[in-house]
């Protein structure tokens, strides 16, 4: 199952965590070459406790800042 979280910090997020509803991913990220290759300083700011149990969805700058002219 996959979820959207915006919010790591949360504490219901921080609770699941900690008792065991999701499974730490970090370390199987170097198995995988595209995986491996993610924003470390974004993934560190997306872990909880320091370890990874979910990825972000990276996307480029120049795709925002265009959409974002658009609508104003």
């Amino acid at each position: 199952m996959a979820i959207l979280v915006t919010n790591n910090k949360d504490s219901n997020i921080v609770s699941a965590v900690e008792s065991g509803m999701f499974w730490e991913v970090g370390p199987y990220l170097k198995d995988y070459p595209f995986l491996s290759k993610m924003n470390k300083d974004t993934l560190n700011n997306t872990s909880v406790n320091g370890k990874i149990y979910g990825l972000f969805r990276e996307s480029d700058l120049v795709t925002h800042q265009s959409n974002k002219s658009a609508h104003i």
